[in-house]
């Protein structure tokens, strides 16, 4: 039993949390399966629009904690695949690579030294 008032407020937090993020995966799973019902049937339009209002709320249930991450990457790929297209915009294209950057500039003072070393060599000094 909690003792401090601190322990006893996290006790009702993490009920009233735990009612919330049944609700959320409970919301989650009906919406998984009317992508399914509707693939299942053939429906490419209301497949696709399932699959449009589960996403988000599965990427939700993950950016609150209530779903583990790689629950949702299994049930992602196979939802889009199955005949229905993905909604939104294509992903962002990765970085380019091998693009190089512009030397740093030398500093003035620094270029004095190199030719002041050089012109000593050369005297022979």
């Amino acid at each position: 039993m909690a003792n401090t008032p601190q322990a006893k407020k996290r006790i009702r937090r993490n009920s009233a949390r735990t009612l919330i993020n049944k609700n959320r995966v409970s919301r989650i799973r009906t919406l998984v399966k009317k992508v399914e019902n509707a693939v299942a049937a053939g429906d490419k339009a209301a497949a696709t629009a399932a699959l449009a209002a589960a996403q988000p709320e599965m990427a939700r249930g993950v950016a609150k904690g209530a779903l583990q991450k790689t629950r949702v990457a299994r049930k992602y790929p196979p939802r889009t695949r199955s005949g229905t297209a993905t909604p939104g915009p294509p992903p962002p294209a990765p970085p380019r690579r091998g693009k190089k950057k512009d030397p740093p500039a030398k500093c003035p003072r620094v270029l004095f030294c190199y030719r002041a070393m050089a012109n000593l060599l050369q005297r022979g000094k």
